[in-house]
């Protein structure tokens, strides 16, 4: 029987084609980025774009996203103390050790990275009397952190904005120091609190 070497050399051209053009499916989680590519070079996007990703991922930088232990300190005097999330959507969530639950021990922020390794944190803190049963204060606090190289600790400055339950402020804003460290999966003893 015989073959004719062009059906097969066509054949075999369209599949070569097909296969070089077909999207590229990406079964995992995370954000990447897409490279340019230009239309002259029929077919090879989807190797190109197949060693963007991987060049991607290998030099990703590290994110603040994830579960800290943190602390906060003006001079030599650790005030806080406790755990904190930074979730991927720009929100933060932070449990204070510091602070009774009864007067209020759990606060919430928004971040945005501000730089390399680099972000700003605007924290609120609600304070109830000793009772629990009032409003006393409001805090903002805002944070300016630097990321480790390793993504696996920060450390910056802090400020306290003081304000009553009607927006007044309680006097000038307080300053300080913040150290965080990343809580991992692994992670089973907690270290000292403060």
């Amino acid at each position: 029987m015989k073959t004719n070497f062009r059906t097969f050399a066509g054949a075999f051209g369209v599949l070569l084609l097909a296969v070089l053009c077909v999207p590229v499916s990406r079964a995992q989680c995370g954000a990447y980025q897409k490279a340019a590519f230009h239309s002259s070079w029929y077919g090879q996007s989807a190797l190109l774009y197949r060693a963007a990703l991987i060049n991607d991922d290998h030099h990703r930088e590290p994110s603040i996203v994830g579960f800290w232990h943190f602390k906060m300190s003006i001079g030599v005097n650790v005030i806080d103390g406790g755990t904190q999330q930074w979730h991927s959507d720009g929100n933060e969530v932070m449990d204070s050790g510091g602070r009774s639950p009864l007067i209020g021990n759990v606060c919430f922020g928004v971040w945005k990275q501000i730089g390399e390794r680099r972000y700003k944190l605007n924290h609120r803190g609600i304070g109830y009397d000793a009772a629990g049963s009032a409003v006393n204060g409001v805090d903002s606090i805002v944070f300016d952190l630097n990321l480790s190289r390793d993504g696996n600790s920060y450390s910056g400055t802090f400020t306290i904005f003081p304000y009553d339950p009607d927006g007044n402020s309680l006097g000038p804003p307080v300053k300080g120091t913040a150290t965080g460290t990343r809580i991992t999966v692994d992670d089973i003893k907690p270290g000292s609190l403060f």
